[in-house]
């Protein structure tokens, strides 16, 4: 007899846990672009900010960022390797990426309701450096 309301708690606390999932409506899909010009040498230098808003009753899932920083060596531009970073909120998302010049963060993250700042960093000791950075966003609404 306890071992029958055993399941049942068990199937009731399965069942709710597993409703908290279907509250969430896909809304759309959002493409963050930041993109910025340093002139000189930058030593870990902003080289755009960008506020963000999750409205109230949304979340926002933050699937990927792709960076890049080019500069210009006269006969075309070429990448300027492992020097640009990524903040959200003052808390590094991206990070130098060492000899790539295409850094991604791989692992999804959720943002609640509420006002973020993103960041994009670059060092560089080329006269002009051009960067570039996508976050691309899925926002669901809950029901």
């Amino acid at each position: 007899m306890v071992s029958n309301w055993v399941a049942v708690l068990v199937a009731v606390l399965a069942v709710t846990s597993l409703q908290g999932q279907t509250q969430l409506q896909f809304s759309q899909a959002l493409s963050l672009e930041l993109t910025g010009v340093l002139v000189g040498n930058s030593n870990d230098a902003v080289a755009q900010t960008l506020n963000i808003v999750v409205p109230a009753g949304r979340v926002w899932k933050i699937e990927s960022v792709h960076h890049s920083a080019m500069r210009n060596t006269g006969g075309g531009d070429v990448p300027v390797l492992g020097q640009t970073m990524i903040t959200l909120n003052g808390v590094l998302l991206v990070p130098k990426t060492g000899n790539s010049h295409a850094g991604i963060v791989m692992s999804p993250m959720w943002l609640p309701p509420g006002t973020y700042t993103l960041e994009l960093w670059q060092d560089s000791d080329a006269a002009i450096v051009q960067v570039k950075a996508i976050v691309s966003v899925l926002e669901f609404y809950n029901l």
